[in-house]
């Protein structure tokens, strides 16, 4: 089992963290229950209304509250975390690296087929940084902004269901496609919907699918526990633009509409300097010191491995790389990174050094 004196620092730290920014930040009065401290004071008033720390919570996050009220962090044991069970179902992870978060199940919102809104009524400022996501003719911006209070937006795009993802803690971005198709031992076919577990798995966002409480870490894309375990999600094409490069790229895209039903300044990043440090919130098996651990690399799946370029670094590097037989070549124009196989473009996703090297030890190689 997991040595409890790094579960239970990992939760301290990470509930100083988020505390010390949503009680001392200029704008941190928001996102109250989504790192909820149980330390927090508490009142519950006799019109129905609840506050904590003095801030009322909005109808969405009462409901979010009184859902777990009776839950208490350290209460929670190893084997049902964030009422999760784990100890009787198929896994292929060390269960006891799973680490409660400082927020509860869905505690972190997920959003399923949001409002969107033309790209020139999104206020953010022009060097936002967002996924941009098109098909079939649709396009469609998911910026930090929004993605920070959310992680997972369950979306359909021109007729493709599909998950766009983001950990703010392993600066991991990735598309995936939602339908799980052809699947022999489960004998059927279905689109699953994504949710915040609350759970970590080596400081990385752990999902869950809400037909069947499955387990997934979001930079494999991989269900890792529960009935799905095994089933790896295929990972779409997007780029990681700013706002003003969507804009010269195509004017018509529609941009995630801040009206999500949830109270979130949308206009606070309530990680501060996080990705400009090299200190982490939540521990990890070991850190690779062949790059600063936050570095970005766009990382593209091919054939059975995974392969890390420096972002970065791109216009430095060698276009081409030999992978086995193949030779493959990259290029960074106006923004977007696109690796080819010959002529084909392969889909490729971000992420940070630290996150990468750690899930890939056996299956990862750097482009040089």
């Amino acid at each position: 089992m997991q040595n409890n004196k790094w579960k239970n620092l990992s939760l301290a730290i990470g509930i100083l963290f988020i505390i010390g920014v949503f009680y001392f930040g200029a704008k941190g009065r928001v996102g109250v229950v989504a790192h909820l401290d149980y330390s927090a004071k508490i009142i519950e008033n006799e019109d129905g209304s609840i506050q904590i720390n003095g801030y009322k919570l909005s109808d969405k996050e009462k409901e979010i509250y009184l859902a777990h009220k009776d839950h208490n962090q350290s209460d929670v044991d190893d084997e049902k975390l964030n009422y999760f069970s784990v100890d009787d179902k198929p896994a292929i992870i060390d269960t006891s690296l799973l680490l409660r978060g400082v927020s509860l199940k869905d505690g972190i919102p997920s959003l399923t087929d949001p409002l969107f809104e033309p790209i020139s009524q999104n206020p953010d400022f022009k060097d936002t940084l967002g996924l941009y996501y098109e098909n079939n003719g649709e396009a469609r911006w998911y910026p930090y902004t929004i993605m920070v209070w959310h992680e997972i937006i369950n979306d359909n795009v021109g007729g493709k269901n599909i998950a766009v993802t983001f950990c703010p803690l392993c600066g991991s971005a990735v598309v995936y496609d939602r339908e799980i198709k052809d699947i022999p031992e489960k004998g059927y076919t279905t689109t699953l919907h994504f949710g915040v577990s609350g759970l970590l798995y080596e400081s990385n966002l752990v999902m869950y699918d809400k037909e069947l409480e499955s387990l997934w870490v979001q930079a494999l894309g991989k269900a890792v526990a529960g009935e799905l375990t095994g089933v790896t999600l295929d990972v779409l094409p997007f780029q990681l633009l700013t706002k003003e490069e969507v804009i010269e790229k195509n004017p018509n895209t529609k941009s995630l509409s801040r009206d999500t039903g949830y109270n979130r300044d949308y206009g606070f990043y309530p990680y501060g300097d996080y990705d400009g440090n090299d200190e982490f919130i939540f521990p990890t098996s070991f850190v690779d010191e062949s790059f600063s651990p936050k570095k970005t690399m766009y990382v593209v799946p091919f054939e059975d491995k995974y392969i890390a370029i420096p972002y970065e670094d791109i216009e430095n590097i060698h276009k081409n790389f030999t992978v086995g037989d193949s030779v493959l070549y990259v290029e960074k124009v106006d923004g977007e990174v696109k690796v080819y196989d010959d002529k084909k473009i392969l889909p490729g996703y971000y992420e940070m050094w630290f996150s990468f090297s750690v899930h890939h030890v056996s299956d990862g190689i750097v482009w040089k």
